[in-house]
């Protein structure tokens, strides 16, 4: 049986599930493919890393529509203290000196990444495939 799709986005980690929901209502025909079962990628250990996203990450999640349902899982970002140990200057960053509520947020990756693969099941223009293609 052949089968005809717009785009094919090889991996549904987090990059590739957030391009599918930047393009889930672009009319196109998405398949994404995964190598791994959910469950599998749900147990990783590469889950288990603490993700830093910057204030325009946040920013585009939550265009994606991914951020709300992960907002109260994330540590805000307040302030930056960056040096070099042993050599001269360093910098400080503060979200309340530059009038926002957070410079970023930090994040389990494993949080954020299966919102949006749950996000991307939810609607049917995109197929997920794994190991092959669907019957």
């Amino acid at each position: 049986m052949a089968h005809d799709y717009d785009l094919i986005i090889v991996g549904a980690g987090l990059a590739g599930n957030c391009l599918a929901l930047a393009l889930r209502n672009s009319g196109l025909k998405i398949a994404l493919v995964e190598a791994n079962s959910r469950e599998q990628l749900r147990h990783s250990p590469a889950g288990d890393r603490a993700l830093a996203l910057a204030k325009g990450s946040v920013e585009l999640l939550e265009q994606l529509g991914a951020w709300r349902g992960v907002a109260a899982k994330a540590t805000a970002i307040a302030d930056i203290h960056i040096s070099d140990r042993g050599h001269f200057g360093k910098t400080r960053l503060s979200a309340a000196e530059q009038g926002v509520d957070a410079l970023g947020y930090v994040i389990v990756a494993r949080d954020i990444e299966q919102h949006a693969a749950d996000l991307v099941e939810k609607p049917t223009l995109i197929a997920y495939i794994k190991r092959g293609l669907p019957a």
